[in-house]
């Protein structure tokens, strides 16, 4: 495999697990009653 072709695998993995984060952290929110939009802007301020 050549190397742009690891770098882009590395990268859409990265991209998988960040998503799953995210979602895992909107589902923590919404089991918990957090309000949407303080949740929301939380995220955007990270």
């Amino acid at each position: 495999m050549s190397k742009e072709g690891i770098v882009l695998v590395v990268k859409a993995g990265g991209g998988v697990v960040a998503m799953v984060l995210i979602w895992r952290l909107v589902i923590a929110a919404l089991a918990a009653g957090i309000d949407g939009v303080m949740f929301f802007t939380g995220v955007g301020a990270i």
